[in-house]
């Protein structure tokens, strides 16, 4: 007989909570798995979701495994996921006020930031002060933090900070040499099964799971040196179009039945 677990329900509800982060209903999610609503409010009523099934809900969500577990084991399971977008939008206008805000929630005390970057100690007190009145965090003596989001925040997928960030930090991120002892590029074309395709991806995906496990235990041990590092993986179909004087066919529609 199937037994709910206090991490099962945790889970659950915290799959749930990104379901409402990403404004998606039942109904939107029993579409994208291409199931009855019923079956998907079941499914989390009952809390029998299998792993694969699981496995299509984080999908959906753009989200991984590792994403819901972190939400789950959170102490204060009532802190936002997600910035409204009135938050993201104060984030947007001022990169240095998002950036403090970034180093907060990856779990910097203030005195390692203004030691370690380029601010000083009131610009950073001022932007305590912007942050709390957000309700991004709360001040406490001695310039002690409490963050009142989730530290694993969801962007909103069209939303301020995506538009403000994302493409230069993307820019950016590649257009560098990549020649150091501890970095690494490569870009290598090749025609791939579906199969090993699919195999691809859940490597590269596990990669990802393994930085984001390491990170915040690196970020916490304030004994061992640590330095902000970045990952970036990109993987799709891709033909040399460009290269070539004939464009590729584009698939001809359906004619309609008169």
């Amino acid at each position: 007989m199937y037994r709910r677990t206090q991490q099962t329900t945790s889970f659950v509800n915290a799959l749930k909570r990104c379901l409402k982060a990403r404004g998606m209903t039942y109904a939107d999610l029993a579409l994208r798995l291409q199931l009855s609503e019923a079956t998907v409010k079941r499914c989390f009523s009952q809390q029998t979701l299998t792993l694969q099934r699981t496995e299509e809900i984080v999908a959906a969500l753009d989200m991984t495994l590792l994403d819901v577990a972190k939400l789950a084991a959170e102490p204060d399971a009532d802190v936002p996921s997600q910035l409204s977008l009135d938050q993201e939008r104060a984030l947007a206008m001022s990169p240095r006020l998002f950036s403090l805000f970034h180093l907060l929630l990856i779990g910097l005390p203030l005195s390692k930031i203004v030691r370690e970057y380029e601010i000083s100690q009131e610009e950073a007190q001022h932007s305590l002060l912007t942050l709390e009145r957000l309700h991004l965090i709360e001040v406490r003596p001695r310039n002690k933090v409490k963050l009142l989001t989730s530290k694993h925040l969801l962007w909103h997928t069209q939303g301020p900070l995506r538009q403000a960030y994302e493409q230069p930090i993307r820019e950016r991120f590649l257009q560098h040499s990549f020649s150091g002892p501890k970095e690494y590029r490569k870009f290598y074309p090749g025609r791939l099964s579906a199969a090993s395709q699919t195999l691809l991806l859940r490597k590269l995906k596990r990669l990802v799971t393994e930085m984001e496990s390491l990170a915040p235990v690196d970020a916490s041990n304030t004994d061992e040196e640590s330095e902000i590092s970045g990952l970036f993986l990109a993987f799709r179909s891709f033909e040399f179009d460009h290269l070539l004087d004939l464009s590729r066919r584009r698939p001809s529609r359906p004619s309609q039945a008169r």
